[in-house]
């Protein structure tokens, strides 16, 4: 039996809309939803080139309205579907036979039961998919409408060796009720769910618990537990679920009231994740178990029942001088800073996702940039794009990874092949996602990413198709630059966005941060930036005399607390697609050259060894030892040669 045959079966009866489609390599998770039943052929050619690839696969048995696993865009216009993850029980021993049972590892078991037409609402679907869980002692967290299950007969890479799935049976007569189902269910398991089925359950039900403990709840809490989703301030989520949970824990309310009381309010942070519930449980659970190690009691909370508020973090003036750090330092020399947010910003077709790119590998590898910005905070890279496909992107890395030796080699010396693999680079990608910063399941799952990888740098290219909302709004791009910077100071790790400036039509004397699209805060937010212009002779490239010319770029850094930088000069020899051609060129302003030699010596007021020079400049400038010559001889009255016999000569300032 084809392995997806019991999955399009399943989702035909549902009739049409968007099926999900889950991969996850790794710890990379990665969404795919497709039109149905027109994405047929998409969806066996994408399950099957990932067969043999280390992935495992998910799919959602449910139907969605729109492009989003979202419990409420389910469509249930059709018959629907229950499902259960069994996890060690048997699918034979079960009171109601599924229609399709399956084993996802050895000794683990799911299955589902295919509902008649017009049975259930969204509501009643997922209390009584609930409800059945709860009956047959299933996984908890198995029962919401947007659970995802490993497709029937794919491999397990938990495991090693990996274990391949089997189908057990799928028998397409087994068709089900509502009252078929809630025949198997003890009256009393729907009685204690405190749930009501009509399209206002989760208010009543909230409001019916903060009644229940209207005595014993802060007022403050019971006030943000009533929270609608528009009053949510966007990066406060988790630190202030943390804090309503941990009241709660005080108040002394029972671990599946506070469950059922954050988990139906807007605060909650995991809605809508497959493990939703398991999520708010572990978290609860956790606080729980330390409030009875310190020995905590609701008299604790009276200085909140008040509904003052918890005091600023102030710290006086010796605390912070003996506290205070020197600058973090740079992540690339003279180019980016080290755990700083900013922004590489130019018109378009200006090279900054080559650039972007480029930065990344050499963060990765170690490998200097452009030959001269040394790397000093070398590690892991998250690369998060929207605007390229995947081939250009390949092509583009290829290019790159070649120009710094990072491809590999294949010699043969006296008949024996030697084989010089190319680094595992520790750079991950989200390429082509749809990833948006006003999506609160994208910002959890990014963080989950953050914690597990740590890496030294996040990129986001380009910013525009990220951001839900008006860019030339302050208030409406604030939370998301202050998540941002949330994200940085958290996981200590550099910031890296892709916006675009005005055309060069609008050039000034303005500064290149004052050019970028959009409200004025994006400028006072950088702490490190690359402002990319093509240089006015390159303005109306496009003639058909102009093929042959070298594309240049200027670019002006802007690093804060680091003074005035000089502009630089990119000669960006680049090949065409297929062609590994990748051979960026500085091209170097002499009066920058000579600015760094002064303040290199103005550091050795005697003077320094030549050969010491020479090691520094070719190092840390990419300055070879003629052009050292040269500067040495075309400006004596502010650098001089003294040779001395029987010592080295030296360079000191005239």
């Amino acid at each position: 039996m084809d392995i997806l045959n019991p999955c399009f079966k399943t989702w035909s009866r549902q009739g049409q809309g968007f099926v999900c489609v889950s991969e996850k390599t790794g710890v990379i998770w990665r969404d795919r939803m497709f039109k149905w039943p027109q994405d047929e052929d998409k969806v066996k050619e994408l399950v099957n080139s990932r067969l043999s690839h280390q992935t495992n696969l998910y799919w959602a048995p449910l139907v969605f309205k729109t492009e989003r696993r979202n419990k409420n865009q389910v469509n249930l216009s059709f018959g629907s579907t229950f499902f259960a993850d069994l996890d060690p029980i048997d699918p034979k021993g079960l009171p109601i036979k599924p229609t399709l049972a399956w084993e996802s590892s050895p000794g683990r078991y799911q299955a589902l039961w295919w509902i008649k037409e017009g049975e259930v609402n969204s509501k009643e679907l997922e209390y009584l998919n609930k409800a059945l869980t709860h009956h047959i002692k299933a996984d908890p967290s198995g029962w919401d409408l947007t659970q995802v299950l490993r497709i029937p007969g794919t491999y397990n890479y938990k495991y090693n060796p990996p274990e391949k799935g089997k189908v057990l049976w799928f028998d397409p007569e087994a068709v089900y009720s509502k009252k078929d189902i809630r025949k198997i269910i003890p009256e009393t398991e729907f009685e204690n769910k405190k749930m009501i089925l009509d399209s206002n359950s989760a208010t009543i039900s909230l409001i019916e618990l903060l009644h229940k403990y209207r005595e014993i709840i802060p007022r403050k809490v019971s006030t943000l537990l009533q929270y609608p989703e528009s009053r949510i301030q966007f990066g406060k989520r988790s630190d202030i679920l943390w804090y309503v949970e941990n009241e709660l824990v005080k108040a002394q309310i029972p671990l599946e009231d506070i469950i059922q009381l954050v988990g139906l309010s807007a605060w909650n942070k995991y809605s809508g994740r497959n493990d939703e519930w398991k999520r708010l449980t572990t978290e609860i659970s956790k606080i729980y178990k330390e409030s009875t190690k310190k020995g905590l009691t609701k008299e604790d909370t009276s200085d909140q029942e008040d509904g003052e508020e918890i005091s600023l973090p102030w710290v006086p003036f010796s605390q912070f001088m003996g506290s205070a750090r020197s600058s973090p330092g740079y992540l690339i020399k003279n180019l980016w800073l080290k755990r700083s947010q900013g922004i590489i910003a130019g018109e378009p077709k200006t090279f900054k996702s080559t650039i972007s790119l480029d930065i990344a590998i050499s963060v990765a590898s170690g490998k200097p940039l452009w030959n001269r910005f040394l790397v000093e905070d070398q590690g892991p890279v998250l690369v998060i794009q929207n605007e390229n496909p995947d081939w250009i992107v390949r092509d583009k890395i290829e290019k790159i990874t070649y120009s710094k030796k990072l491809v590999g080699a294949v010699t043969c010396q006296k008949r024996n092949l030697a084989i010089d693999f190319p680094p595992e680079l520790p750079i991950h990608f989200l390429n082509n996602y749809g990833y948006t910063f006003n999506d609160s399941l994208h910002r959890d799952r990014l963080e989950t990413m953050l914690e597990e990888v740590r890496p030294k740098l996040v990129i986001f290219d380009p910013l525009y198709l990220m951001f839900d909302g008006d860019i030339n709004s302050a208030k409406e791009l604030n939370p998301i630059l202050l998540w941002l910077l949330k994200l940085k100071n958290d996981f200590n790790t550099s910031i890296m966005i892709i916006h675009h400036r005005n055309k060069s039509g609008t050039r000034s004397s303005s500064r290149g941060g004052q050019r970028m699209l959009g409200s004025t805060t994006l400028h006072g937010w950088v702490e490190s930036a690359l402002y990319i212009e093509l240089p006015p002779d390159q303005e109306q490239l496009g003639k058909e005399s102009d093929k042959e010319l070298v594309p240049r770029i200027i670019i002006e850094r802007e690093l804060r607390g680091d003074g005035a930088l000089s502009k630089l000069t990119l000669e960006m020899h680049m090949g065409g697609i297929g062609d590994p051609t990748y051979n960026p060129k500085l091209i170097v302003d002499p009066t920058s050259e000579l600015l760094e030699l002064l303040d290199l010596l103005s550091m050795y007021p005697n003077g320094m060894n030549i050969s010491q020079v020479t090691q520094i400049v070719k190092k840390d400038m990419g300055m070879s030892k003629y052009r050292l010559d040269q500067l040495l001889m075309e400006n004596p009255d502010k650098v001089k040669l003294i040779n001395e016999s029987g010592r080295s000569s030296l360079i000191k300032l005239s």
